[in-house]
């Protein structure tokens, strides 16, 4: 009995301090509105207007927004889509491909009126359309398509009211970032080109291209990005020639040749010939030397036909340059060091000592070109895995030890004591993929 008394009394006491301390907060909106909504009534009946009890609710929320502080809210922007979470059933699907056709009706209604004055806009909205249908399809979720669509019904909406002060500037939309700067500034110079009415359908395409290419570049990486990249690249090519533009022109700004990827071919083809003549001068291919820089070559081509972003295309390509230079040179005292580029890292250490080791081999001229292709290959091994993980880095590794193998058993050496090239060593980077 004692005890149920004392529970009682705790409890009493807890109630009561816990309503001491409710009494001491700050009114909630609740209350206040409450509070607001009766003074109103209050007045109301002093005064004799006798408003209604809804007229005297909605003036108290009123009051009530007035004495709370105020804040900046806003309204977001109407979905002309349906929502990413609703997009499940062929009827949403449906509903918005109706409405891409409805937005791409309009535009060809405008196309004989204004793809003479407004060329420029008119292209830009069909691209903005293109892309967010595009993307739509490929069932991207993201505000990026909403983004676009957006900027197509904003320009339609402008041609539409026959504007003629519509800004030429391209926005670069959420989920995108700024990509090939020489582009961008390209297209810049060429809208301010004299002839840039012949060509100015072509300079909006090469904008948007260049917003698309962003966001395929942030959201999957540069190698995803490539082909997008690539068209921006033509598109630029083809506003320099219906444009008629030269770099020596005196009436306009000199604008610099964008065939990136060609002038880097043609580096990489005057390299291969200077190897070839090489060749016809009594240096033979098997040699360690000769068959290291044709290595690397082939390297930097790979990488630079994957439109590889990085530094590794210069590098590789600096490499093959400089053992080529020192052939030429006569140079007997070559040394045969491999370097790591930066844009690598050290794998498989047990391939690495491997080839240090067949180098000091009696025997090793027999096999020599192949473990000068190891060694580079290994190099492209680890620029994969850093660049994009140990899935992609696999079969670099697995041609690696191939070439192990070729030259263990080119130069025969006896390795019984070395664990096999097949076994990857502790803490390399592991060859298969891991269990899970």
């Amino acid at each position: 009995m004692k005890e149920l008394w004392l529970l009682l009394i705790c409890g009493w006491t807890a109630v009561s301090l816990l309503g001491a301390e409710l009494s001491a907060l700050p009114p909630s909106p609740a209350s206040t509105n409450r509070s607001a909504t009766k003074l109103v009534a209050d007045v109301s009946a002093a005064t004799g207007t006798g408003p209604s009890p809804n007229t005297a609710s909605t003036q108290g929320w009123r009051l009530f927004w007035r004495t709370r502080k105020p804040t900046m809210i806003r309204p977001a922007p109407p979905l002309v889509l349906t929502p990413a979470r609703q997009r499940i059933s062929d009827q949403a699907i449906a509903n918005d491909l109706r409405y891409f056709d409805g937005v791409e009706k309009r535009l060809e209604a405008l196309q004989p009126g204004v793809a003479t004055t407004h060329g420029y806009h008119l292209a830009k909205a069909q691209s903005w359309l293109d892309l967010a249908r595009s993307e739509y399809l490929s069932n991207n979720r993201t505000r990026f398509v909403e983004a676009a669509v957006h900027e197509a019904t904003n320009l339609l909406a402008q041609l539409e009211s026959k504007a003629t002060n519509i800004d030429l500037t391209t926005p670069l939309l959420p989920l995108s970032h700024p990509i090939r700067p020489d582009l961008w500034q390209l297209a810049d110079r060429l809208k301010q080109h004299p002839n840039f009415a012949q060509g100015e359908g072509v300079v909006a395409r090469l904008e948007v291209q260049l917003v698309w290419a962003g966001h395929i570049d942030r959201r999957h990486g540069w190698r995803a990005a490539s082909p997008y990249l690539q068209t921006a690249e033509e598109l630029t090519a083809q506003a320099i020639q219906v444009m008629n533009v030269h770099p020596e022109s005196p009436s306009a700004a000199p604008i610099p040749s964008v065939a990136l990827c060609a002038s880097d071919s043609a580096s990489l083809d005057a390299l291969q010939q200077r190897l070839a003549r090489l060749n016809g001068a009594a240096v033979p291919i098997a040699s360690y030397h000769f068959a290291k820089a044709q290595h690397w070559l082939d390297f930097a081509r790979c990488e630079r036909d994957a439109n590889d972003r990085s530094e590794v295309v210069r590098a590789a390509a600096e490499q093959a340059q400089d053992i080529i230079e020192q052939l030429e040179a006569g140079h007997t005292n070559l040394t045969k060091e491999t370097k790591l580029l930066k844009t690598s890292r050290r794998i498989r250490s047990d391939l690495w000592q491997l080839a240090e080791e067949l180098k000091r081999h009696p025997d090793f001229c027999r096999g020599e070109d192949v473990v000068a292709r190891l060694e580079v290959q290994l190099v492209w091994a680890g620029h994969e895995e850093r660049q994009l993980g140990w899935r992609s880095a696999r079969p670099f590794v697995q041609a690696a030890e191939r070439l192990a193998r070729e030259a263990q058993t080119k130069i025969g050496a006896a390795l019984e004591a070395k664990p096999s090239v097949t076994a990857p060593s502790a803490g390399a980077v592991p060859v298969a993929a891991p269990s899970p």
